[in-house]
């Protein structure tokens, strides 16, 4: 259990937190508690990322929601509570062969509810999407107490919303997440990771994207630049995750090994154990930031085609260049930079350069962790154009007293 000063946002402790046992308990406190504004959470591992709230009375945590309500192994799907920590969930289904190809940030103590509502999920994406694709079906209780369901076997969408789309993502801001449905994989045969190191990014970068272009089929394709935590490399590179059965690892990977003849580039195969330990720095980068005051990360999202010109802006315009993650097939990219509090102002001027640039790209940049100096400065979320009327429009249909999250998402909403 996660003490209670672990549950601040931003410096700011909640008056109050409820934790319900069940859906029932849950029901009652959002009827119990009209009109207070509530804020959610899971477990709080994520609660660095959004805007900052003006005070907290009311913090309501669905951590205790954590049992299994129906894990069908040959249907190849699962419903669990949203407080189950997802680790959990996956050590389940592992007993079955079987995973969710989700690696979102700090499994170890975020919530399902928490990884469906901020649609966060990983470097897997590049082969099975994000958890947006995952999510089967949905238990959500809105403000005012109501359950409803959406996909699975029962699929009530409320004013004609498709309500998978829109929970996965919405940051707690439009209904209470009680339970998912996730589709399920069988677990791959074999799992391998390379590791490609190179002497400059632009190698690395078109490298990347050289494989990208072929007809291999990697877990993962990833592209770290100045350094990786949590391990000793420190030069560009590339990590690819290739997983399935031996004979197509053993062939992808010799099909990789092929590319680099002619190349700056250094091969390696990871063991087993090497192998674990880079996928958990990819997945984790940049290292449990939610409770680092010396950090302030970044996400792009941009056309893939349109990553390398960004990176080259990165590296050439910003004087103490961050750390780089970037899904090279998938154009996301996570931009770490280190001791934000002792230039905030110059920090911020950065990023609002570098978001114009993403913007003109047809891309956004969301500011997923800062310490409160910056937050003062810069809007976390950026500009959404035209979509803020419907989002707006959505929430005053489901939340029409601004009851949940309030504040801390986009456009205030």
């Amino acid at each position: 259990m996660i003490p209670e000063t672990q549950y601040q946002i931003d410096g700011i402790v909640p008056n109050r937190i409820e934790r319900p046992n069940s859906e029932s308990d849950l029901q009652q406190i959002l009827l119990a508690e009209t009109p207070r504004q509530l804020v959610l959470a899971g477990n709080g591992s994520k609660l660095g990322m959004g805007n900052r709230p003006e005070k907290v009375d009311l913090l309501l945590s669905v951590a205790r929601l954590n049992r299994v309500i129906e894990y069908v192994p040959d249907d190849l799907t699962v419903t669990v509570e949203a407080g189950m920590i997802f680790s959990d969930l996956q050590n389940l289904v592992a007993e079955q062969e079987q995973f969710v190809p989700l690696d979102p940030p700090y499994s170890r103590n975020a919530t399902v509810g928490g990884i469906v509502a901020t649609n966060s999920s990983g470097s897997l994406r590049h082969q099975y999407g994000a958890t947006r694709d995952l999510v089967l079906g949905l238990r959500v209780f809105l403000a005012d107490g109501t359950a409803i369901k959406s996909g699975g076997k029962v699929v009530k969408n409320v004013a004609g919303y498709d309500l998978n789309k829109l929970f996965v993502g919405s940051f707690g801001t439009l209904g209470v997440i009680s339970q998912v449905c996730f589709k399920l994989y069988p677990k791959p045969e074999t799992e391998r990771t390379i590791l490609l190191t190179f002497d400059s990014a632009k190698d690395a970068v078109a490298f990347g994207r050289e494989i990208h272009a072929t007809q291999l089929l990697p877990a993962f394709l990833n592209l770290s630049l100045n350094g990786l935590p949590t391990t000793e490399i420190v030069q560009p590179c590339l990590l690819v995750g290739i997983d399935g059965s031996a004979e197509t690892v053993s062939w992808q990977i010799d099909q990789i090994s092929q590319m680099t003849k002619h190349k700056t580039a250094s091969l390696s195969t990871c063991s087993d154990e090497q192998g674990k330990n880079l996928r958990l720095a990819v997945r984790d980068f940049p290292v449990n930031p939610n409770r680092s005051s010396n950090r302030l990360v970044c996400r792009v999202n941009l056309r893939p085609s349109d990553l390398p010109n960004f990176i080259d802006t990165v590296l050439e315009s910003v004087d103490v260049p961050p750390q780089i993650m970037a899904l090279i097939g998938k154009g996301v990219i996570h931009l770490a930079f280190s001791h934000p509090n002792d230039h905030p102002t110059g920090l911020v001027d950065t990023i609002q350069n570098l978001r114009a640039q993403v913007v003109a790209n047809r891309g956004n940049l969301v500011i997923e962790l800062a310490p409160v100096e910056v937050k003062e400065q810069i809007d976390v979320w950026g500009e959404v154009g035209s979509t803020l009327g419907l989002m707006r429009q959505i929430k005053s249909e489901l939340d029409p007293n601004y009851r949940l999250n309030p504040n801390r998402f986009v456009g205030q909403i």
